[in-house]
């Protein structure tokens, strides 16, 4: 926020661990309902329930942005099928400026999900994620490179008929890419190497197993312990 307001105040839940259980970061597994901070950042998420076969439905863009910040707002994440990262939210433990709690769920969520806090303080986040069992496989990042230089005779002066076939080319591969994948990302690089990189996921991963539970926990401790108390909420 800008420094230029008076009579503003800032609430910051980064540290708050609160006492009421309807708050408490949890994970049901057979249901695939987790309980978030909405001070934890993401990475802290994705750490608690990770591990357990759920996955998020859609990938938020910052891994350190918090869990309220991208729930109360529609930019940061989003994908094909499933639409933005806050349209899973299932229920939401809020504040009012009355100092009044309640949990709101229903058709009143659509008012508080993108509401940049103006409607009162969200104090939990409820979601409903993706069971990895009911897909058949654990979700997997992909990404293949397609070359187009072979478009141009000169790359450092292209025909206008070159430079339309590329458009062409790279619509072609980006609108197919997202027609059979969720969540894609593509990186073009024109004045070095005319090459699209496309990343995209889908659940092609091995069927989730104890071998794989053990290896998420391993990765999520180590990264926690790597991190710090800093960017990490580890008293989870």
């Amino acid at each position: 926020m800008q420094r230029t307001k008076e009579d503003v105040v800032l609430v910051s839940l980064v540290d708050h661990t609160p006492d009421d259980k309807a708050c408490t970061p949890s994970v049901d597994a057979a249901t695939g309902r987790v309980r978030l901070l909405v001070g934890q950042s993401w990475y802290d998420a994705i750490a608690l329930y990770r591990h357990h076969g759920l996955v998020m439905p859609e990938r938020t863009l910052g891994r350190f942005f918090s869990v309220g910040g991208v729930i109360a707002n529609a930019v940061y994440g989003g994908s094909r099928e499933g639409g933005s990262v806050h349209s899973h939210v299932s229920k939401m433990p809020v504040m009012t400026s009355d100092g009044k709690t309640s949990e709101i769920e229903g058709d009143e969520l659509k008012y508080w999900r993108s509401s940049g806090g103006q409607l009162g303080v969200i104090l939990a986040v409820e979601m409903k994620l993706v069971r990895e069992a009911d897909k058949g496989g654990t979700l997997a990042m992909k990404n293949d490179v397609q070359d187009f230089s072979s478009l141009f005779a000169d790359v450092g002066s292209p025909t206008m008929n070159e430079v339309s076939n590329l458009v062409g080319a790279v619509a072609q591969k980006v609108y197919s890419t997202i027609a059979a994948y969720d969540h894609n990302q593509f990186f073009f690089n024109y004045y070095y190497s005319n090459q699209l990189v496309s990343f995209y996921t889908d659940f092609s991963g091995p069927p989730f197993n104890e071998a794989l539970v053990a290896k998420y926990a391993a990765a999520a401790q180590f990264n926690l312990q790597a991190f710090g108390q800093e960017v990490a909420y580890t008293s989870r």
